[in-house]
């Protein structure tokens, strides 16, 4: 296990599912336990934020975020989460912070599947 960064995404999935309120995880960026956003209109932004300290809690750290930053990004951005047991993937393909579009990655064959 290691870290991970969070997905929102508000662009329509392809197969329809929601967003689930932001649960998607990517290691395709910086892994910081940041977050990225997929707006509705396909743009990618990340969420500026700092570290203040907060001598209240355990590590004298808290994260304090400042607004999200539109970002020139040209790539691919795997996302995926689990549902229920269900496995969701995603890839997002990107053109200078531009989406492309978003493609449902085909589930692999799971642990006990006997077809």
């Amino acid at each position: 296990m290691g870290l991970f960064d969070t997905v929102i995404c508000e662009y329509p999935l392809p197969d329809g599912r929601e967003d689930n309120g932001g649960h998607f995880q990517t290691k395709d960026m910086d892994c910081y336990m940041g977050a990225y956003k997929i707006t509705a209109d396909g743009r990618l932004l990340e969420q500026e934020s700092r570290w203040v300290d907060d001598e209240s809690l355990p590590l004298g750290l808290r994260r304090e975020d400042r607004g999200w930053n539109e970002i020139p990004f040209h790539g691919f951005l795997s996302f995926y989460t689990s549902d229920d047991g269900v496995w969701r993937e995603y890839n997002a393909k990107f053109t200078d912070g531009r989406l492309v579009e978003i493609v449902v990655v085909p589930p692999a064959v799971r642990f006990g599947d006997k077809s």
